[in-house]
C-alpha cells in the first residue's frame, strides 16, 4: 500500500527522581517502503474501526515508570530527540522546535546537559529506522550518540515522537477509491512493528526511552478547515479525516502497549495546543514558538522521574 503525507506558556517546577528503561522481546529491524518526503504533515492517526476518538490530551501518568529500574547517572545527561517535523521544529520562528527549549529546561537542573535534535520533516516510523532517498535513518545516529554518552559516563535519554506521517500518508497517498479498514490495519501493524524495533534498540543501547503520544490531527485546523486541507492535502477527503480520528486513538493504544512492553515512559504530548490557532503556525498544522514552549514543558514533566 502506498504511504501518505502530512504534518499561555506552561510554567514548570522540576522535582527530580530516578528511573531507567529496559526492554522485552520486539521484532527485528524493519525495512519498509518509504513515503514521499519534503514538508511534512504533523499528525498521527489512522483507523477503520468503531473505536472512539482519544481525548484531546492524555491525563494519565507516564507509563513504565513504576516498572523501571534504577535511573540515569548523576550529572549532565545526553538527550537524543527522534521524530518528524514536530521534533525538527517546523513552524517555529526560532527553527529549533522543542529540543532546544527542552535543553534549556534540563540544563537548569543538570548543568552541561545536551539535547540533540535528529527530527526530520516528512518522515514516518519506517524512515526513522531506515532513512530515505540516501539519507540515513535517525535510529543508527541515535544509537551512536547513546554509546558515546555512556562511554563518557553520562546518562542517556531518547525521546521519540513519531506517527504523524504514518497517518497522513495512508490517506493522502492511498488508493483513489479511498483508504480501507484493511489498509489502516496494515499501517497500524507496521507502526507497531517499527515502534517495537525503535524502543528495543534504544533500550538495549542503554537509554531511558520516552515515547510521545499523538494528538487527534483531524481536529487540527489543517484538517478541520476544508479550504486549508484542500490546499495542503488535496487527496485527503473529509470522510478520511473522520477515519483519521479513530486511527489516532488506535495508534495511541499501540504507543501505550509498546511503552508497557519496553518499560518506557509514555509522555502525554497529545496536547490541546494542536487545536488552538494562537499556538500554531500559519499552516494550521505545526506549533509556533509558544506552542513549542508548551510541548517542551510536557516532555520535561514526563522526564521528572528519570532526572535527579
Amino acid at each position: 500500500m502506498n504511504h501518505r503525507r502530512l504534518v499561555s506558556t506552561v510554567a514548570l517546577l522540576v522535582v527530580l527522581t530516578g528511573v531507567s528503561c529496559a526492554e522485552t522481546d520486539a521484532p527485528p529491524r524493519v525495512s519498509a517502503s518509504s513515503a514521499p518526503a519534503s514538508e511534512e504533515p504533523t499528525t498521527d492517526s489512522r483507523s477503520g474501526s468503531d473505536e472512539p476518538a482519544p481525548p484531546t490530551a492524555s491525563t494519565s501518568s507516564p507509563l513504565g515508570t513504576a516498572q523501571a529500574a534504577e535511573g540515569v547517572a548523576a550529572g549532565p545527561v545526553t538527550v537524543i530527540a527522534l521524530g518528524d517535523s514536530l521534533t525538527e521544529g517546523s513552524g517555529d520562528s526560532e527553527g529549533t522546535g522543542y529540543p532546544a527549549r527542552l535543553e534549556r529546561l534540563i540544563d537548569a537542573a543538570r548543568p552541561g546537559s545536551t539535547v540533540t535534535n535528529l527530527g526530520r520533516s516528512g518522515w514516518d516510523s519506517t524512515n526513522l529506522i531506515s532513512g530515505q532517498d540516501g539519507t540515513p535513518g535517525e535510529l543508527p545516529a541515535a544509537l551512536s550518540a547513546i554509546e558515546a554518552a555512556i562511554g563518557e559516563g553520562r546518562g542517556a535519554i531518547a525521546t521519540v515522537l513519531i506517527g504523524s506521517n504514518d497517518l497522513w500518508y495512508a490517506y493522502e497517498y492511498g488508493a483513489e477509491s479511498g483508504t480501507t479498514a484493511s489498509d489502516e490495519n496494515d499501517v497500524l501493524g507496521r507502526f507497531r512493528s517499527n515502534l517495537n524495533t525503535i524502543c528495543q534498540q534504544l533500550a538495549e543501547a542503554g537509554a531511558v526511552v520516552v515515547i510521545g503520544r499523538v494528538d487527534d490531527q483531524s481536529k487540527r485546523p489543517v484538517a478541520a478547515d476544508d479550504t486549508l486541507r484542500r490546499s495542503t492535502f488535496p487527496s485527503t477527503s473529509s470522510d478520511e479525516v473522520r477515519q483519521m480520528s479513530v486511527l489516532a486513538a488506535r495508534m495511541n493504544d499501540v504507543i501505550d502497549e509498546v511503552g508497557r512492553a519496553h518499560r518506557a515512559i509514555v509522555a502525554p504530548t497529545d496536547l490541546a495546543l494542536f487545536t488552538d490557532p494562537s499556538l500554531l503556525a500559519d499552516d494550521g498544522n505545526h506549533p509556533n514558538g509558544a506552542g513549542y514552549d508548551i510541548l517542551a514543558a510536557a516532555w520535561l514533566e514526563s522526564l521528572r522521574p528519570v532526572l535527579s
